[in-house]
This record gives C-alpha cells, sequence and structure tokens, in this order.
C-alpha cells in the first residue's frame, strides 16, 4: 500500500527530529549545568582545578538519553559529601536544572 509506506515514512522523519531535537536540549542543559556549578560551588578553591574538573555531558544511549554534571577530580566525592553533605553542587545543580529541562522536551514532544 503506497498510503503506509507515506506514513511510516513520516512517522519516521518525525522520531529523527524528535530525538535530534531531545540531543540538542541535553547538550544545551549539559552546558548550563556546567557553568552553574563552576560558578556556585560553594568550596574553597586550594588549586582551582576541582572546579575547572566540573563537567556536563549529554549521552545518547539505544533507548535513553542521559543528562549528567560530574567530577573529573577523583576527591570530587569528598567535597560533595564533606562537612556532613552541607556543600554540595551536584546534586543540587541536578535538581535545578531537571524541571526546565523536562518542561522543554515536552514542548518539543507536543510540537
Amino acid at each position: 500500500m503506497p498510503g503506509l509506506e507515506q506514513v511510516i515514512g513520516n512517522i519516521k522523519e518525525w522520531e529523527n527530529r524528535v530525538k535530534a531535537g531531545l540531543y540538542a536540549l541535553a547538550q544545551q542543559t549539559a552546558a548550563e549545568m556546567e557553568a552553574y556549578a563552576k560558578a556556585n560551588a560553594s568550596w574553597q578553591d586550594q588549586t582551582g582545578h576541582a572546579r575547572q574538573g566540573l563537567f556536563g555531558e549529554a549521552m545518547e544511549e539505544p533507548n535513553a538519553l542521559k543528562v549528567r554534571i560530574a567530577h573529573t577530580v577523583d576527591y570530587g566525592v569528598y567535597l560533595e559529601l564533606s562537612r556532613k553533605g552541607r556543600r554540595p553542587i551536584l546534586e543540587p545543580t541536578a535538581q535545578k536544572f531537571a524541571p526546565q529541562f523536562f518542561k522543554a522536551a515536552q514542548e518539543l514532544l507536543n510540537q
């Protein structure tokens, strides 16, 4: 059926556009999270390596899209958990950006 092939082609085209849009949104969110974390980490820099090593990343997997914020320094876990966990930056950053990411993703899906 020629009409069915056209419908399937349109659905695949829409799927590809949505995936590309979501990935672009994930990359933008990762960059914003990185900038926020670097600007707002409350611990004091000794060498600057920890702050410079904060990074945001978007990762595409077969059935998932992930956005993360993380440390590159091995003592990052200490920075997050020291002082009884009163000065973390990773979790607060993720919590701050998650609602706006999901809202923008929903808007993209509703187009």
